[in-house]
């Protein structure tokens, strides 16, 4: 359940103040083992009852232009996965999450319109952190780690380099060019954690957590339909495992997809597109410093996407 009520105040501020209950239940029915137990069971794990308030802030500075400041609770139990891995156990002491997060920011648009930019500060105190690990099967199995303190900085714009004098009524409403870019800085820590072995990781990097990440691209679209739209990402070394003994490399992708989208007929929504990327994946605190797995390199695909409307 959640509700949410918004306060006009003097001097330009709106007041939000909203709270969610949360419960939740999970059951799960054991029936792979009747061999041994023909009549099955059924394992129940019912969560304490969660209220989560949140409070925010905001000002408009000009019309185009707003500052924030924000102050919010959350909950998140453990998923399905987490709670019933791959081996087929059934984790009863897995906690749900619970975090406390702070944020300031600013966003707006400027060159009238053709700019966009989102700004954001945060910190996020999160209790019972849940992390994976994995055994000598390579089963990835879970456990709640103490807390964490994840504290950086998001910065994100985007604008137009480009648009069309006069579009024509069939042409889309976004044809131009747009250059688009996000950064974000991630001092991500945890705060009291100690392994099951009796070893403290307090302060440590978080686990599989880049401290720098950039994204950047273009978005092509012409009146005809036509449209591309490159993209390049980076991200810095990464701690594979919770005593930051071991990490993986920074790396860059580059990735594009092509296209061209119509409608024809008034009615029918046509897009055809094939494209390039490149996937990559690490397991975290893999069971005898397997933290490499073979994947696919450059991934190649495309497609079509046709609907037609009633009306």
């Amino acid at each position: 359940m959640f509700a949410q009520a918004d306060y006009e105040l003097p001097a330009g501020l709106l007041l939000t103040a909203g709270a969610s209950y949360n419960r939740q239940r999970y059951q799960i029915a054991r029936v792979s083992s009747a061999a041994t137990n023909p009549s099955g069971y059924v394992v129940t794990q019912d969560f304490r009852p969660q209220v989560s308030p949140r409070v925010a802030l905001l000002k408009e500075i000009t019309s185009q232009i707003s500052t924030y400041a924000s102050v919010s609770t959350g909950f998140s139990p453990p998923t399905e996965a987490e709670l019933r891995p791959s081996d087929g156990s059934i984790n009863r002491d897995l906690q749900p999450e619970r975090g406390t997060s702070y944020e300031v920011g600013s966003r707006g648009t400027l060159l009238g319109g053709r700019l966009t930019f989102d700004l954001a500060l945060f910190d996020f105190e999160l209790r019972n952190t849940i992390v994976s690990r994995s055994d000598a099967n390579g089963t990835q199995l879970f456990a709640n780690s103490g807390d964490t303190h994840q504290r950086g900085a998001e910065v994100a714009a985007s604008g137009w380099l480009w648009r069309p004098p006069t579009p024509s009524a069939a042409a889309s409403p976004a044809a131009g060019l747009r250059v688009w870019g996000s950064y974000a800085y991630n001092h991500f820590r945890f705060g009291t954690y100690e392994s099951a072995t009796g070893q403290s990781f307090s302060g440590n990097h978080l686990t599989g957590t880049a401290p720098h990440t950039l994204s950047a691209g273009l978005d092509f679209s012409q009146q005809l339909g036509f449209y591309l739209s490159p993209t390049l990402s980076h991200q810095s070394t990464i701690p594979l495992n919770d005593a930051n003994t071991d990490y993986a490399a920074g790396y860059w992708i580059f990735g594009s997809r092509a296209g061209w989208r119509r409608t024809l007929f008034g009615k029918l929504d046509l897009d055809l597109y094939a494209g390039a990327d490149y996937s990559l994946g690490n397991d975290l605190n893999a069971f005898g410093g397997r933290y490499f797995q073979p994947a696919q390199g450059r991934n190649y695909y495309g497609g079509a996407l046709v609907s037609w409307r009633l009306r």
